[in-house]
């Protein structure tokens, strides 16, 4: 059966087309599809008129079945430009042609010893069936079906002369019914390749719709957790640097200078990695063209370098200025860690740390446990909850602060952090305090199932 994609390769193979030639037949359709029509044309054309010339025919219907031939072999030229108005001229021709009588062609010398032939099976018919694969794919799904409906009576038509065609003495039951299946067969999968190409293109196009969509919401939540962590955890800071200095502005003025540079640090660092963010919104190939053709422009903005364990200290030491007591132990033997599983560890202790600040304050006591083991690395954090109930001291604020409200999606942040890098989270009470758990293996998992 000729489809539209095995009469485009016959083009070019018969022409020889370089590759820069199918190149251009590809930009040009109409000039292609013109080509396709030629091409059969000189094909079929002669042999459909030798075998009708051939033929004993009724008067003046030779005229009108060479002017069906001639307009069904238009339609491979309206292919792609209008497929409808081909179909309706292959339909037009194809009813001239099983409307004409049957040719006749004698068997033997002997007088009467004839066998009837419908003109309908012209070598030129099976043009119609890239007509009607054009329409399925290019009309309608309601012109489509309508011309699968058209394709189906005209079969029945075809039919009618194919009976005339069966001598007395030869199975004819037989015959018509290998016959009307072999039309069947052309029809509905000249139509269903058509159908299933739509279909896939489709549902081609609902999937790259879909991974839009799934990329858009993946880096939406990326974005928010990075907001939260450079939002929360500075603020955190911030606000109660700024209680505390309040507070000592007058029995203390220089400890609460101290506190005002370091507020200053925090907020300096803080519009840094907002404006990194910032930035990569703005040019999502911030860091390839970074990387491929030297230092950002003037007043760009580009991320620094992600944060990693060794950054660790600097982030413990910014929570003990809020008058937290944050205690680090490591045990075992350090692992070598992929970026992503560095970074990840780095936000599990900042949010827990971020939280300890926001809700318990000045007082509360951190302990930050990294146990390396033989091929993960266990990372714990607790809090004590904060000072006893009767009030015990430790904080250098006179008063006990609110809390500092949150997002609440920090936890559930982290929960997604750990796992996209093959990793285990849980958080939750410990007693008075609050502690969080993350295992983190020592080799990052890639999207295909493998490791690296």
């Amino acid at each position: 059966m000729l489809t539209a994609v095995s009469i485009r390769s016959i083009a070019v193979r018969v022409a020889g087309v370089p590759g820069t030639a199918v190149e251009q037949l590809q930009a040009h359709p109409r000039a292609t599809d013109a080509l396709v029509a030629t091409l059969l044309a000189g094909f079929l054309l002669p042999q459909s008129l030798a075998l009708l010339f051939g033929l004993r025919t009724d008067r003046g219907w030779p005229v009108a079945v060479v002017a069906a031939l001639a307009a069904v072999h238009l339609t491979p030229a309206l292919r792609r430009t209008a497929p409808v108005t081909g179909y309706g001229l292959a339909c037009l021709a194809m009813l001239i042609l099983v409307t004409a009588p049957n040719g006749r062609f004698p068997l033997s010398t002997a007088a009467g010893d004839v066998r009837a032939f419908p003109l309908v099976f012209l070598p030129s018919s099976l043009l119609f069936l890239p007509a009607l694969n054009a329409v399925a794919v290019q009309a309608h799904r309601r012109v489509s079906v309508l011309a699968l409906l058209a394709a189906v009576i005209g079969t029945g038509l075809a039919m009618v002369r194919v009976s005339q065609s069966v001598s007395g003495a030869f199975p004819g039951v037989q015959y018509e019914s290998y016959i009307l299946l072999a039309l069947m067969i052309a029809i509905l999968s000249a139509w269903g390749l058509g159908t299933a190409r739509v279909t896939r293109a489709r549902l081609e196009a609902a999937a790259r719709a879909e991974a839009a969509r799934t990329a858009i919401l993946a880096e939406r939540s990326r974005i928010a957790r990075d907001m939260h962590d450079v939002v929360a955890h500075s603020l955190a800071v911030v606000v109660r640097l700024a209680e505390a200095g309040a507070t000592l502005t007058t029995t203390s003025p220089t400890r609460a200078h101290d506190m005002l540079v370091t507020i200053a640090d925090t907020g300096r660092d803080a519009l840094k990695d907002m404006r990194g963010i910032v930035g990569v919104l703005r040019d999502p190939d911030a860091d390839a063209t970074t990387d491929a053709a030297g230092p950002p422009a003037h007043g760009s903005a580009v991320p620094g370098p992600q944060p990693t364990l060794a950054e660790l200290p600097v982030l413990l030491e910014r929570v003990r200025t809020t008058g937290v007591t944050v205690v680090l132990t490591q045990s075992g033997t350090a692992l070598p860690l992929g970026t992503a599983i560095q970074l990840a560890a780095y936000h599990v202790v900042q949010e827990a740390t971020t939280n300890t600040v926001k809700h318990v304050g000045a007082g509360a006591r951190i302990d930050i446990d990294l146990e390396w083991r033989a091929d993960h690395l266990v990372l714990r954090v607790e809090d004590d909850g904060g000072k006893d109930d009767d009030g015990a001291p430790g904080s250098f604020l006179p008063h006990d602060p609110s809390p500092v409200p949150g997002s609440g999606t920090g936890l559930a942040g982290l929960r997604e952090r750990v796992t996209a890098v093959g990793g285990s989270f849980h958080a939750g009470r410990c007693g008075r305090g609050f502690a969080v758990r993350a295992e983190l293996p020592a080799t990052t998992i890639r999207a295909e199932g493998g490791r690296r």
